[in-house]
């Protein structure tokens, strides 16, 4: 399963930011997000999860990356965040197999449409949370390196694994 989450969205329904207004305060709620979800995901999981933040109403300074092993995109190019979620949900090649985590309607209309997996963020935070915490990782020096090129990463979101995903399930049938 992949995961497209909406992060300062989530990150307000979870609780484990109040307030995005304020000097810093929207990078410690990424920072609160980016932590919660390493100590909750598994490297498995992790390394299928792209977090979407907002770009234009609170200033960023960093570029699109990889954190604890996700993707993290800012949606520089884009109105807001929910606009490039939209953009990521048209393009995803197996959106079965892609859960969307939002409390936007838009944005889980969106993911219904084409039949991924829509989940409201609070619900998602209550079934992550429960899990058992894991330890979580240390980033690497690698990890924070940019990733460089949108397009290519966006592109990435749709991998090879999407189709190995695919193969085994229609290998193991419905």
């Amino acid at each position: 399963m992949f995961y497209l989450i909406d992060g300062y969205n989530l990150a307000m329904d979870s609780g484990l930011s109040r307030t995005l207004s304020g000097p810093g305060n929207p990078e410690r709620a990424r920072s609160r997000l980016l932590m919660w979800l390493a100590g909750r995901l598994d490297d498995a999981e992790r390394a299928r999860t792209t977090v979407v933040f907002d770009a234009k109403r609170h200033s960023v300074d960093k570029a699109d990356s990889i954190e604890f092993g996700m993707r993290v995109l800012f949606a520089v190019d884009y109105p807001d965040a929910d606009s490039m979620i939209e953009a990521l949900i048209a393009k995803h090649s197996a959106p079965k197999f892609l859960t969307v985590v939002s409390s936007d309607q838009r944005l889980l209309t969106a993911a219904l449409r084409r039949r991924a997996l829509a989940v409201r963020s609070a619900d998602w935070f209550e079934q992550i949370d429960n899990r058992p915490r894991l330890e979580s990782p240390t980033p690497d020096s690698d990890e924070k390196l940019p990733i460089g090129e949108r397009e290519k990463l966006i592109s990435e979101f749709d991998t090879a694994e999407i189709q190995r995903l695919i193969d085994d399930e229609n290998r193991i049938g419905p």
